[in-house]
């Protein structure tokens, strides 16, 4: 199956909302919840990604969007890192997350960082990233504790 890795456009806006509700519902809600993950999809949109001034990748198979990452390059920050969970275990989030990474260190930053759920801490580490301490964030009346992770330039180049 051909997979492609491009820049988002505007029409992928639904189908970036789609996705990240998907994996919020499967792979978070074991974590943090049910009330709190949905009152986090509640708030996910498509006018979200369109009002967004991260630069959106997406991975798109057969003409579907099946998981997308997002980079602010202002900051120096990676925003967002979702696989849609039909498609787990294929390898596109390591693309998706090296995409990102590979233009947050084009624009020059030599230390990247990010905010991780309890449940992509694990695969962060994974692909050479630490924790640097450990967080609450909120949305509305609920707390998420995450982990504030970095990545330093020279740990892409070992």
């Amino acid at each position: 199956m051909k997979t492609t890795i491009r820049r988002s456009r505007n029409s992928d806006a639904p189908s970036l909302a789609e996705c990240q509700r998907e994996a919020a519902r499967q792979s978070l809600q074991p974590i943090y919840g049910e009330e709190p993950i949905s009152y986090w999809i509640e708030r996910i949109t498509a006018q979200k990604f369109l009002d967004t001034a991260e630069e959106i990748y997406v991975c798109e198979q057969q003409g579907e969007v099946v998981g997308f990452s997002s980079a602010d390059l202002t900051e120096g920050v990676l925003g967002m890192w979702y696989v849609h969970p039909d498609h787990h275990g294929q390898g596109i989030g390591k693309l998706l997350l090296a995409k990102a990474e590979a233009r947050l260190w084009e624009v020059g930053f030599t230390s990247i960082s990010t905010y991780a759920s309890q449940h992509a801490e694990p695969r962060f580490e994974k692909l050479g990233w630490r924790t640097e301490e450990r967080v609450d964030r909120k949305l509305g009346p609920h707390l998420f504790p995450v982990a504030k992770m970095v990545k330093l330039r020279s740990e892409d180049l070992e």
